[in-house]
């Protein structure tokens, strides 16, 4: 008998090892854990155990609905707390009053993320805990060490061109996704989304002005790595006759970092990530934009307005010569397990759960519904025939085209599970966090390609 923590992820990429981390923990302290895509049938189906989700907004209002009608202890840190575009947007599209009522716990980023909840302030069910993800920097960053006096030769470049270079199909498919989910309340949001893209447009370009300039330098090794929602293909033609660049989405964020020089970004998550793991890191945001997606992760770097200037400083300067931004008053209060000063999040949610206390069940088997659901095996069919793609993509039959739609996107966000690269995984982690013991001692099954189930041998 087991308690069982679920762990719904969206994008492989972005979550997939922290929280595989967090099931490790969890796994040790007497727990079953199902770990995968969050749409698998099982999470709208497995009942009395703990479900972790990726928000706590009003449209994941009715999820949640279906995971207390399970009687399941219901959890979430939202992750994109961390960076907040605008406030008031914030707390209309991804905070939910009945949720911030009615969830187990709500775990929280840091103290700004706390203030930034009024009128939820001190409510019982509030943790302020930081992130997994974190944990992992913490746990790396000792990996591998750049010399202090060498040149910059191998670059990392994190994009995020979402609105503008969207995997999704249709020119207008983000500004359609943002009327369903109630961003644009007046016209005045409307033209601020407008005034945004354009911004995006501009800088977009200027790392395309980047890419060009470095892929030319041949003493330069460069890895892009394009955001999940993004067109990959683009990047592709972009680099397709450069020796020097290489476009990677698929091996691990914490990796690249590591084997990396610098880092550069616009307003992006891996700044923090990369300060984390003690890395130099560079912004590149054109100047006098109107409306511009939020900079406060430039906080974290050394800016550049262009691409001209940032190629001419990396060209000539030693890493030992850069000065990056002071950080530590401002990140303490933005990410609790900042270099896990304060702890781990992960061991600090784990605490959490046994307080929620779930009843221990017998061990998870799977359902035949799991891998045999009907929208799997019509996608499969849809897929497998390349006219009929052709056809869904200019096809006004709306249902059909929106299962297609959303599986494909949910292929491009996670991908079928690789046993042994999870295994592997394992190992790695094992060896990083001491505390987890042998990997050898937890067990892995796959239950569907994108669900796997995991136990600790070694607890009766």
């Amino acid at each position: 008998m087991h308690q069982l923590l679920c762990l719904p992820i969206e994008f492989y990429k972005r979550e997939f090892l922290a929280r595989l981390h967090l099931a490790l923990i969890a796994c040790k302290d007497n727990y079953q854990v199902l770990i995968g895509q969050q749409n698998e049938y099982t999470f709208k189906h497995v009942k009395d155990g703990i479900i972790f989700h990726k928000d706590h907004a009003p449209s994941s209002e009715w999820t949640f609905e279906k995971y207390k009608k399970n009687r399941m202890k219901t959890c979430a840190l939202d992750e994109e707390a961390l960076i907040i575009i605008d406030l008031e947007t914030y707390i209309h599209t991804r905070v939910s009053a009945k949720l911030m009522e009615n969830l187990d716990a709500i775990f929280l980023w840091g103290q700004n993320h706390y203030n930034n909840l009024q009128p939820y302030k001190r409510k019982p069910n509030l943790y302020i805990v930081g992130s997994p993800k974190f944990d992992l920097c913490e746990l790396e960053r000792d990996k591998f060490k750049v010399p202090s006096n060498s040149k910059i030769k191998n670059i990392l470049i994190n994009t995020r061109f979402t609105y503008n270079n969207t995997f999704r199909h249709g020119d207008n498919a983000v500004y359609n996704q943002f009327i369903e989910m109630g961003y644009f309340r007046n016209e005045e949001k409307r033209k601020s989304y407008k005034e945004l893209y354009k911004s995006e447009v501009k800088i977009f370009n200027e790392f395309v002005k980047l890419i060009n300039l470095i892929g030319n330098d041949e003493k330069f090794q460069l890895v892009i790595r394009p955001h999940p929602a993004e067109d990959f293909a683009f990047y592709n033609e972009l680099t397709k006759n450069y020796v020097n660049i290489v476009v990677d989405n698929s091996t691990s964020l914490n990796t690249q970092i590591l084997r990396t020089d610098c880092v550069i970004h616009d307003s992006c998550t891996t700044a923090i990530e990369s300060r984390a793991m003690d890395k130099v890191v560079f912004g590149l945001r054109p100047a006098n934009l109107k409306v511009a997606y939020d900079d406060s992760a430039n906080a974290y770097s050394l800016n550049f307005n262009e691409a001209e200037k940032l190629y001419d400083y990396i060209k000539e300067i030693n890493c030992n010569q850069i000065k990056q931004p002071e950080i530590e008053g401002e990140v303490t209060q933005s990410i609790f397990n900042w270099k896990n000063k304060k702890g781990s999040a992960s061991y600090g949610m784990l605490e959490v759960f046994k307080k929620l206390r779930p009843k221990p069940i017998k061990t998870y088997k799977k359902s035949i519904f799991e891998e045999y659901h009907w929208r799997k095996i019509l996608y499969k069919v849809l897929d497998s025939n390349q006219w009929i793609v052709d056809y869904l993509k200019h096809s006004k039959n709306r249902r059909l085209k929106h299962i297609y739609d959303a599986h494909h996107l949910i292929n491009h966000k996670f991908p079928d599970y690789n046993l042994n690269e999870v295994k592997k995984a394992v190992i790695n982690l094992c060896n990083l966090d001491r505390k987890l013991g042998k990997p050898n001692d937890f067990e892995l099954k796959k239950v569907t390609n994108k669900l796997l189930h995991i136990t600790y041998n070694k607890i009766k």
